[in-house]
């Protein structure tokens, strides 16, 4: 997950050491259920994955929410590069081992963010289209009305790929593959063996 910083600290530390041994011809990385995370720890989880002072988004624009106001835009877009999070040598996805990024309809945000990254550089994506978008919401504040038990949730804060607003098809990551039913772990592994024959 990419909210427990704890648990990426022990777990990315790994695949460096997968690379340069290739004990592995493949390996899976699951996202699924992952609605996203602090954005120094998808920076941390791509910097293992992309060359160093890449742009991993263009811009983040922010809004005021009640009385409280955000990290202002300018300082989040100073910080859209992984110069500072770079923990590996320039790895790229693409190679040996092969990446299969396993997702489901509900990842957001921070995890579609590396799911956008990784796809671009090779790891073949399997499962349902997420319900989200490549240049997505987040920071998400609740609100209750009064008298009411009604809870509901706004997105502050809009994340930018590019200078260029896509349509939302060109928004949506599509997976390469979208098997039937609701796999396990072994029959994921049972669909990755006939998919690469």
């Amino acid at each position: 997950t990419l909210l427990a910083r704890t648990e990426l600290r022990a777990t990315l530390p790994t695949i460096p050491r997968i690379y340069d041994q290739r004990e592995y011809n493949e390996e899976i990385i699951a996202i699924r259920w992952n609605r996203g995370g602090n954005m120094i720890n998808v920076k941390r989880a791509l910097s293992y994955f992309l060359p160093p002072k890449t742009e991993i988004y263009h811009q983040i624009e922010c809004k005021e929410a009640s009385r409280l106001s955000f990290m202002p835009t300018r300082l989040l877009n100073m910080v859209s590069k992984l110069e500072f999070f770079k923990r590996s040598r320039e790895a790229r996805i693409s190679g040996s081992p092969q990446i299969y990024l396993w997702i489901n309809r509900e990842i957001a945000s921070g995890s579609l963010l590396f799911a956008s990254h990784a796809k671009q550089l090779g790891s073949v994506v399997i499962g349902e289209p997420p319900k989200g978008l490549y240049n997505t919401f987040g920071k998400a504040v609740g609100y209750k009305l009064n008298n009411s038990r009604i809870i509901y949730t706004l997105s502050t804060c809009r994340l930018y790929l590019s200078d260029d607003v896509p349509n939302r098809d060109q928004d949506m990551l599509i997976p390469d593959y979208v098997p039937e039913g609701d796999l396990k772990i072994e029959g994921l592994v049972n669909f990755i063996n006939k998919i690469r024959k």
